[in-house]
């Protein structure tokens, strides 16, 4: 019975070991990914100046001081 108990205590003592490692590589990938994603850009998106066209669309960029002077 006591080789029972002391082989249970050596499978949680490995369990939690491969559960710590799991969840250690789950947030090194998590982030990976934020450090190291690259930039998606528009194959037909042309900037000029402060605007952007997309589809004969002209898009401006709005700041908060625009959005002041706007209301």
């Amino acid at each position: 019975m006591e080789w029972l108990i002391s082989c249970r205590q050596l499978l949680n003592k490995w369990l939690q070991w491969f559960v710590l490692l799991i969840a250690g590589m789950l947030v090194g990938i998590f982030l990976n990914t934020l450090t190291h994603s690259t930039s998606v850009y528009a194959v037909d998106a042309e900037w000029s100046g402060h605007d952007l066209t997309y589809s004969n669309e002209k898009y401006t960029r709005v700041s908060d001081d625009n959005k002041d002077q706007a209301v």
